[in-house]
């Protein structure tokens, strides 16, 4: 599916994250925002992605990574089978707890990652559509 009609978006409030993100997923078309509030919106919108990753922690007080996958499979949202929790640097006891139950259902990825291990996870989340 790379470089054909692939759509990644990436959540990630971090600008050097989310560029080195896209650059890994140069094949796809990738869309970046900052937020959760802004994902939200472009679900809202009618947007429709291929795979998501979410970074599980978003700066700014708003929705956190793991308050949009709530939103998202309570509303039967057509994204949440697509998301892949997204996250780097220390997690607390929440965090693991919360990873712990839903890497059963999505992937986790783990940064930092390679370029190559991405990839097959967005390849990966695509074909099971």
């Amino acid at each position: 599916m790379a470089g054909e009609q692939g759509r990644v978006l990436v959540i990630d409030d971090e600008p050097l994250v989310a560029r080195t993100t896209a650059r890994m997923l140069r094949d796809y078309s990738v869309t970046v925002v900052a937020s959760a509030e802004e994902a939200v919106c472009l679900f809202e919108g009618g947007e429709q992605f291929d795979c998501v990753l979410l970074d599980l922690h978003l700066e700014g007080g708003g929705m956190q990574g793991p308050d949009l996958f709530a939103w998202a499979r309570e509303r039967k949202d057509p994204h949440f089978p697509r998301i892949v929790l997204f996250s780097g640097g220390s997690c607390n006891s929440e965090d693991e707890a919360f990873l712990a139950l839903v890497e059963q259902s999505h992937p986790v990825v783990l940064r930092p990652t390679r370029a190559a291990a991405l990839r097959d996870v967005v390849e990966r989340v695509m074909a099971r559509g």
